[in-house]
């Protein structure tokens, strides 16, 4: 009988501890963050399609360093984009709405982990072979979506009992919340 290393339990603890922070410090950053944001997610969409030349299926609001709006770091807008049958992705800035395809491998190793953990708590983007059939597109989606005191933060098609639509991620008076919209 092998017993369990206390090390091993403690990095569990550790693991457990930093991806429950991270569910909890990704709306705190994210709220704040992208109500300072000039652009918007329904804008960076629209940038993202002219730019990669594809149709958006997933969008997220992007801060990597904690509050860093408040220190004049860069926020942006990772969009997933449909195009020629593979899932590309073009991050726009969210102050001056200038989109750049990602390149592999093109990120520090602390901004790739950040964007892990950043998805650990996000679902998976859609399998590309189910976008074709949604007729409504996410730009489309976010504008249904949105209140005049709510501003989306995040948007991605999803497939709920057998139906396709978008989950879009609101913040509202500093609150988060999410509103479904059917994609028929």
């Amino acid at each position: 009988m092998q017993r369990p290393v206390a090390g091993s339990s403690i990095l569990i603890f550790a693991a457990i501890s930093l991806l429950g922070g991270c569910a909890t410090a990704l709306p705190s950053k994210d709220v704040f963050c992208v109500q300072r944001a000039s652009v918007s997610l329904k804008d960076a969409v629209e940038t993202a399609e002219k730019q990669g030349g594809g149709r958006a299926v997933d969008a997220h609001f992007r801060q990597d360093e904690e509050l860093g709006c408040l220190t004049n770091k860069p926020s942006y807008y990772e969009v997933t984009l449909l195009s020629r049958g593979a899932l590309e992705t073009v991050d726009v800035d969210a102050r001056s709405s200038q989109a750049q395809m990602r390149l592999r491998g093109d990120e520090s190793l602390l901004k790739r982990i950040s964007k892990l953990l950043d998805r650990l708590v996000e679902p998976a983007a859609p399998d590309a072979r189910v976008a074709p059939r949604v007729r409504l597109s996410l730009p489309a989606a976010i504008e249904k979506a949105e209140e005049p005191n709510a501003k989306a933060v995040a948007a991605e098609l999803e497939q709920k009992g057998g139906m396709l639509g978008y989950e879009v991620e609101l913040v509202e008076n500093g609150r988060l919340k999410r509103a479904w919209v059917a994609a028929g």
